[in-house]
């Protein structure tokens, strides 16, 4: 597998106890340090992982917090974050490791995956879905998700527990989340072939819906013919093709 993606290492530094603050505009910077007395802001020596000297930073998000994002989070990386749609830090994102605290160490084998990520929640992860930029930060989010909370449940919805409902849903919207990146990554000619297909997936449809419903009408027909029944105007016109 390659390099964790972005949303996956950010969701980590989040839950190994890093914050994401910014200003009331711009983008959103990872940080992982002491606080101001009041905990809303970092303290103005402190810098971000980024590095970056900027003006007060106010926390928009904390480990405890983190959960609320879910359910508001939109297809730009930082989500619904202090009721503003804004980017992350491509700097603070370059740099940060697979993990905080982990070393500079890459992750290699399966155990190296879980080891890293193994305190993630399946919420976690739907979050770190809406953060995906690319079809392939979704199919790693599926494999490290079935790494750490195991394959999709299979049994049907009635026999489903909570926690099992949870991790459909989770699957379910990596699923929705790559096909609309896939579909965002199509060129204006790709979209329209596509579009031609399923036209035409949809008329072959219909056409066998109304051959399968024709063949019944011409059966009962038959079957009323062969017992005497009243023949109407429209199983003649059957019975005659």
């Amino acid at each position: 597998m390659s390099a964790p993606a972005p949303a996956l290492r950010i969701l980590a530094a989040v839950a190994g106890g890093a914050m994401l603050v910014g200003r009331p505009r711009g983008v959103v910077h990872v940080y992982s340090g002491a606080l101001t007395r009041s905990g809303r802001a970092v303290p103005a020596a402190a810098r971000p992982v980024c590095g970056v000297r900027t003006r007060r930073l106010r926390v928009l998000v904390t480990p405890e917090t983190r959960d609320r994002l879910v359910g508001h989070a939109t297809v730009t990386p930082a989500g619904d974050l202090a009721g503003r749609n804004r980017r992350f830090c491509r700097t603070c994102v370059a740099v940060l490791p697979a993990r905080l605290g982990g070393g500079s160490g890459a992750l290699v084998t399966r155990d190296d995956w879980v080891a890293a990520y193994s305190d993630l929640t399946v919420v976690d992860f739907g979050l770190a879905t809406a953060w995906a930029r690319t079809v392939e930060e979704t199919h790693q989010l599926s494999t490290v998700l079935s790494q750490v909370h195991g394959p999709k449940p299979a049994r049907p919805a009635k026999y489903r527990t909570p926690a099992e409902e949870e991790l459909v849903a989770a699957y379910d919207a990596v699923n929705v989340r790559r096909r609309h990146l896939t579909v965002a990554a199509m060129t204006d000619d790709e979209r329209a072939a596509v579009q031609a297909v399923r036209d035409t997936e949809m008329f072959n449809r219909r056409l066998t819906e109304r051959q399968r419903r024709k063949a019944i009408a011409v059966e009962n027909a038959q079957e009323r013919a062969r017992s005497g029944g009243y023949i109407t105007p429209r199983d003649r016109e059957l019975l005659g093709a």
